[in-house]
């Protein structure tokens, strides 16, 4: 399977190695040089540099073939255009985005892109270790 994470931070990064240990074919977008370059000799290649919001770097990166596209940039904007720009390309391709504000989910959900929220799953889990009166 073919899938392409945008944002190299923490999460994308353990994402990339992750999907690349298991044995799938990844391109990392990255949009600074230099941590572009530290990512592409800790995951052996795989790392474009670029802006993920542009639909020519993601062109580059793959996005016409790609199975899943994964939106993991540290901003709900850059992860909701990155996620448009996807939907548009490619009909039946899989979008999975980060989202930092859960009240963001419906935008996101609209256009049809799966999304995963820390903030929600932490207060969930809050709320369900929370002994109601």
């Amino acid at each position: 399977m073919y899938l392409l994470v945008v944002g190299g931070g923490k999460v994308g990064f353990a994402l990339a190695r992750d999907l690349i240990q298991n044995g799938h074919e990844v391109t990392l977008i990255e949009r600074q040089p230099e941590r572009a370059q530290w990512l592409a000799r800790l995951l052996g290649g795989a790392v474009l540099v670029g802006d993920g919001t542009n639909p020519e770097t993601l062109r580059e990166g793959g996005i016409e073939r790609a199975d899943v596209v994964i939106a993991v940039s540290g901003h709900d904007e850059d992860n909701y255009a990155i996620s448009r720009i996807a939907t548009a390309f490619k009909t039946g391709t899989h979008v999975i985005a980060r989202i930092n504000d859960p009240r963001n989910e419906e935008i996101f959900r609209r256009i049809g892109v799966r999304t995963v929220s820390s903030t929600r799953t932490i207060a969930e889990m809050i709320e369900e270790s929370v002994p109601q009166p």
